[in-house]
């Protein structure tokens, strides 16, 4: 009953052919995810309100849960925003030379 909920909400075959995926990563995810944008909008935002409230919860409770908590999420929003874009580039070198070997292997 829960699944023929969400089948409902987009055709998982749709009618019209595949073309090429975009390239940027924000692009793709919002290509692919055609049709869900107001559902994946509701879950982010219940998301974010049961951490709220979780983090209010046992951060009333004591301030040394939440110090470390906010310092943490600081960390690793900076982390993400550093290695990302090395971890996409090192990514499409890798991708470029395993399509150039293959072509290689494929076409001896």
């Amino acid at each position: 009953m829960l699944f023929s909920f969400f089948e409902k909400i987009v055709d998982p075959f749709p009618d019209a052919s595949p073309g090429r995926p975009p390239q940027s990563i924000v692009q793709f995810c919002r290509h692919y995810s055609r049709g869900l944008e107001r559902w994946l909008l509701i879950m982010a935002g219940l998301s974010t309100c049961i951490a709220i409230v979780e983090v209010a919860l046992f951060g009333s409770l004591d301030l040394r849960l939440t110090v470390p908590l906010l310092l943490w999420i600081i960390v690793y929003t900076i982390i993400l925003a550093t290695l990302l874009p090395r971890l996409q580039a090192v990514s499409e070198r890798q991708a470029d030379a395993r399509a150039t070997m293959t072509g290689r292997i494929a076409d001896s």
